[in-house]
């Protein structure tokens, strides 16, 4: 049984179990620049941080992802990979762009880069044609 403030949940049981082992990966979210969130997330298995100064849409700058990144790989007891997540658009119709544009962020640390499909960004059909652009020719790396 958990118990929480608003809420109690008992006799809960998820299946199927994940495959992997122990656990799946864990990734906290939480919005720069509280610190809290991010002191929790150094314990698990990564990073998805939102600012507080930016709204639907937009992603936080490269400068202040690395804010968030060293805050968090401070607090961090584990030598084990870690992931950095980060929600942004880029511009798929422009070869070679949506590189360009990430690669800042891989500077800061960024590790996973999670396109926004949002209905902010038009219709189901804008969305389609984005996803067959296909992802930034970029490299996925831990640091």
């Amino acid at each position: 049984m958990a118990r929480g403030e608003y809420l109690v949940v008992t006799g809960v049981r998820m299946v199927p179990r994940p495959v992997q082992r122990p656990r799946i990966p864990v990734w906290c979210g939480g919005r720069w620049p509280a610190k809290a969130p991010f002191g929790r997330a150094a314990r698990w298995d990564g990073v998805m941080p939102t600012h507080a100064a930016y709204g639907l849409g937009q992603t936080m700058l490269p400068e202040e992802l690395r804010a968030v990144v060293q805050y968090t790989r401070q607090h961090r007891t584990s030598d084990d990979p870690f992931d950095v997540i980060l929600e942004g658009a880029t511009d798929g119709a422009a070869p070679g762009r949506g590189a360009g544009q990430v690669a800042p962020y891989l500077e800061a640390g960024l590790t996973w880069w999670i396109e926004a499909l949002g209905w902010w960004r038009g219709g189901p059909q804008d969305a389609m044609n984005r996803v067959r652009q296909g992802p930034p020719a970029l490299a996925r790396h831990h640091p």
